[in-house]
């Protein structure tokens, strides 16, 4: 039999909930052990070890013989040895066998022996499936051998990011759409297999969440993303945002994401709006949003920014849907600011909590287009009189690049902004629906943040927009 010793799941602390959404670029890795049959006691047989076996046996039973190779575990052995002579015993009143081995005996204990020469080519086969609107379907068959202990590591990472996505897709109306998509359902399937023995159904408990997500060194629980789940339990998740305090901005789109556990129900959604003094002035509950369960979500904060009242900072919050209405996210605050100018940059990247973050750079940009020759030919010209060049450009390249700034930078903005330049998907959107999305590179080496006396930043930084297509010979 096959025991899973350890998986990407994680178990609250205090609630007991468990949480089966992990890091895709992290280690997604499971653990698992061999085990053919258990002992329940280890005898002196003149000075070898004896191991008692268990009249409850695996499915299907061992039949050790003389001369056979068994790997025997446990701290006192935990080696492969040779079957010396068998021996019948009684095991809680039913008829059993004693394997004596070549062992010396090193004292009583428990644990469990692997058939190595019975089970011949043994190993363990595992199915991955993705889930589809079909249902699962297979995207990778494996097979694995057990390291000599009888141990089996799989790892599914590397498989599970092409199902998950960097591409942006804003929405203009609504409350809450998936993060299309940042997470992907996903089971391990799997059974042993050896020579005469190859019939056996496979094996799958569980259903674990990739998400397109890099937890750090220190993170609690990661690479599990326990502390970002929302369950109906009060967890108090917390969203998928990289600053302390984001920034919406009046007229530019602004959302939060957040992960909806597989078991969560009803949740509403209740802003709270303040001054400048940060002073409660008005607070709305919008009611039950149509969240998406065990995906990635997207949540729209539109409605309310666009009105004439002064507000610097609203906070954003889900709760349960009914009685006694408990928190199931931390109460994000957010500040709300209103453009300088109409000529602001707004940038969207991926987070490496695989949520997105928004920025907006209004202070002065620059922007430059760069052309290179590509291929330049220089043909043999025998009479100069008849040729207008002695040159010809075959093909050519060009690219603009924008050199954005941003001032009065306070350090919640500089951590934030960070995620910036690690993050692999930037987008520009443009400031006026429906949003159209240009993806953009930082320019490496170009990220200058200039300190001043007071606790503020100036930050500049070059972004290179896609090549254009040209024309060549």
């Amino acid at each position: 039999m096959i025991l899973k010793l350890t998986e990407p799941k994680t178990t609250h602390p205090t609630l007991g909930q468990d949480s089966y959404w992990v890091a895709a670029y992290n280690y997604i890795r499971f653990k698992y052990q061999r085990q053919d049959a258990y002992y329940v006691a280890v005898t002196n047989s003149s000075g070898f070890a004896r191991f008692d076996m268990s009249h409850i046996a695996a499915t299907p039973g061992i039949s050790p013989m003389v001369g056979d190779v068994i790997y025997a575990s446990g701290d006192a052995y935990g080696t492969t040895c040779v079957v010396t002579a068998i021996d019948s015993i009684t095991v809680s009143s039913s008829p059993s066998i004693g394997i004596v081995t070549d062992l010396p005996y090193n004292g009583n204990t428990t644990g469990f022996i692997n058939a190595i020469s019975e089970r011949a080519n043994w190993r363990m086969d595992a199915n991955l499936k993705v889930e589809t609107p079909l249902g699962f379907k297979t995207i990778a068959n494996t097979t694995y051998r057990a390291l000599p202990d009888g141990t089996i590591w799989v790892e599914v990472q590397e498989f599970l990011k092409s199902y998950i996505s960097n591409e942006y897709a804003y929405f203009d109306t609504g409350f809450n759409v998936e993060n299309a998509p940042s997470s992907i359902a996903f089971i391990l399937e799997y059974r042993q297999v050896f020579t005469g023995y190859e019939t056996e159904d496979f094996t799958a408990e569980d259903t674990y969440y990739a998400v397109n997500a890099a937890m750090q060194a220190g993170q609690p629980f990661a690479p599990n993303l326990l502390n970002y789940v929302v369950f109906d339990a009060q967890n108090i998740a917390k969203f998928l945002c990289g600053f302390k305090e984001p920034t919406m901005w009046k007229g530019y789109p602004f959302s939060l994401s957040f992960i909806s556990g597989e078991g969560s129900t009803g949740l509403s959604l209740v802003e709270t709006w303040y001054d400048i003094n940060r002073i409660q002035v008005d607070s709305t509950n919008q009611g039950t949003i149509a969240h998406l369960p065990g995906k990635v979500n997207m949540l729209g904060l539109l409605r309310g920014v666009e009105t004439s009242q002064p507000y610097a900072y609203m906070s954003a919050a889900l709760c349960e849907s009914t009685f006694p209405y408990h928190l199931a996210t931390e109460n994000k605050m957010v500040r709300v600011k209103t453009p300088c100018g109409k000529n602001g940059v707004m940038l969207v990247w991926r987070n490496l909590l695989g949520g997105w973050d928004y920025y907006l750079f209004d202070n002065r940009h620059t922007e430059e287009l760069t052309v290179d020759n590509g291929v330049v030919f220089e043909p043999w010209v025998e009479d100069l009189a008849s040729v207008s060049t002695q040159q010809s450009t075959l093909s050519k390249t060009a690219f603009e690049t924008l050199q954005l700034a941003a001032s009065a930078v306070d350090r919640n903005d500089v951590e934030g902004l960070t995620g910036l330049l690690k993050s692999i998907a930037v987008y520009i959107i443009e400031t006026t629906a429906p949003y159209n999305l240009t993806r953009v590179i930082i320019e490496p080496y170009t990220w200058v943040i200039s300190d001043t006396k007071s606790p503020l930043s100036e930050i500049e930084f070059t972004i290179r927009k896609p090549k254009q297509f040209l024309q060549h010979e």
